[in-house]
């Protein structure tokens, strides 16, 4: 989520749009594939040290990846607000 909030400082991810830049969603599909298979695969779990996580592993990583969305978006309305106020 954080590489689509930074596509813009200024504009919110809701007024660009999720599904504007096709090679970004792409990138973003391929690496959770290879997340996926890099943590799942048993030959790959052997050489990246790397094995199954839980649910609630999963729910705590996906928890605190989403904070970082808010928390950008809070940041632009904050920015547009004071480009706003200094206009007037």
């Amino acid at each position: 989520m954080a590489a689509y909030s930074f596509r813009s400082e200024k504009h919110s991810l809701f007024r660009i749009g999720f599904f504007t830049n096709p090679w970004l969603l792409l990138a973003i599909s391929a690496s959770l594939i290879m997340l996926i298979l890099v943590v799942y695969l048993p030959i790959l779990q052997g050489p990246f040290h790397t094995y199954g996580l839980s649910v609630t592993d999963w729910l705590i990583v996906v928890g605190l990846g989403v904070t970082l969305f808010p928390a950008l978006e809070v940041v632009k309305l904050i920015g547009r607000w004071r480009e706003a106020k200094a206009k007037t």
